[in-house]
């Protein structure tokens, strides 16, 4: 909303419920009982009131979304065909529509980001270009650049640059923009300079942004194909995620997915005091990892979570992951370099070492999910630390 968009429509025919009080800061306990569509409108249109905004009731259907830019869906687990139709469907149109899909579920969340193909990025990164002072300029095949050792670069393979102001290697002066490949945090490569004219000093290197095209994989593809090349090591590099915990919330995903639709277990998830029910869930998991991924270490643990919580939604981590699912929105207009495919992340580590399944009361309460999860004793210290 704060962003500015044209208009808006927000879908969901489901009643507030009690718990969702906890993982929302929309609802009040007067909502209980309302759709939530209509109890988050007057938020919404007090945060932006020149934003067009309209509530959408009843079938979602493929007519209905012909005529959106960017369609975005939120904890909807209802039925996975029915998410590819639809995803293949926004692919197939003239004009793509985007489409992003996002869940939280125990204490693990997701976003999946689907553009199309040959999707325009203007600015992978929306800061301001930069330039650096060059030290030398070899003739060789490649041309190496060096850069005054003052500070490192900051350039990446593949990025693109032009020259100016360089004396004796005049060949390079001028708004030609060339790749690189960098070869240290002071140097890069570009194209032979062999039969240039020998470079006598000075010049500056300076960045350009050249636009890019990226082309995104179906939510059907990505979901049942476990591929290496989907995993981007940056997450590991920042701590935020690792390729085998990666792969093991994609299969609990897909699992609670598939599982929740056999016959004989029932509809919906487990209630997190329900160990048998449970235990299908792992060793479906556990099969499934064998067919999709064979010699991927499987993290039973981390399935068992994602199982037992999935009743379960948190404030914190609603909020992570509805932030995110707004970036990703944001950069449809080609402005900064969306997920391709999934992002997952975790926070299993808060779940107490001692697990206390102790049952919620017959008498529901707004705390409910807390109580599931970290149970009554640490809920307790948590609501007498007010």
């Amino acid at each position: 909303m704060l962003a500015q968009p044209k208009s808006l429509v927000i879908h969901d025919d489901d009643k507030v419920k009690l718990t969702d009080l906890a993982s929302s800061p929309v609802y009040q306990e007067s909502d209980v009982g309302r759709l939530r569509s209509e109890s988050c409108f007057h938020y919404l249109q007090k945060l932006n009131p020149e934003v067009d905004l309209a509530i959408h009731k009843g079938e979602i259907s493929l007519e209905v979304l012909s005529h959106f830019n960017l369609v975005i869906f939120t904890d909807n687990y209802i039925s996975l065909e029915k998410m590819f139709e639809i995803n293949e469907f926004c692919r197939s149109q003239k004009e793509k529509i985007g489409f992003i899909y996002s869940g939280t579920i125990s204490l693990f969340g997701f976003v999946f980001v689907d553009f199309g193909d040959q999707f325009k990025v203007y600015d992978r990164d929306g800061e301001p270009t930069k330039w650096y002072p060059i030290e030398n300029i070899s003739k060789s095949s490649p041309g190496e650049v060096k850069i005054e050792s003052s500070k490192p670069h900051a350039f990446r393979t593949g990025d693109f640059v032009k020259f100016s102001d360089v004396e004796g290697m005049v060949e390079l002066n001028g708004p030609e923009c060339r790749p690189i490949k960098v070869t240290s945090p002071y140097s890069f490569t570009i194209e032979d300079t062999k039969e240039f004219n020998a470079y006598t000093g000075g010049g500056r290197v300076e960045e350009v942004k050249v636009p890019t095209s990226l082309s995104f994989r179906t939510l059907r593809d990505c979901l049942t194909n476990f591929s290496d090349d989907e995993f981007n090591p940056e997450w590991q590099e920042l701590n935020l995620l690792t390729s085998k915990r990666y792969f093991n919330l994609k299969l609990a995903l897909y699992n609670i997915w598939m599982v929740s639709k056999m016959p004989g277990v029932g509809k919906g998830f487990p209630e997190h005091t329900n160990t048998t029910k449970i235990q299908i869930y792992i060793d479906s998991a556990k099969n499934m990892l064998e067919d999709l991924k064979p010699g991927q270490e499987f993290e039973e643990n981390i399935i068992k979570y994602c199982v037992q919580y999935s009743r379960c939604q948190l404030a914190p981590l609603c909020s992570f992951f509805g932030g995110i699912t707004a970036m990703e929105a944001l950069k449809f207009a080609g402005k900064y370099t969306p997920i391709k495919g999934f992002f997952f992340f975790d926070a299993f580590e808060c779940i107490p070492e001692e697990e206390d399944l102790t049952a919620a009361t017959n008498t529901p309460t707004r705390y409910d999910d807390l109580q599931a999860i970290f149970g009554p004793k640490i809920l307790q210290k948590i609501q007498n630390s007010k």
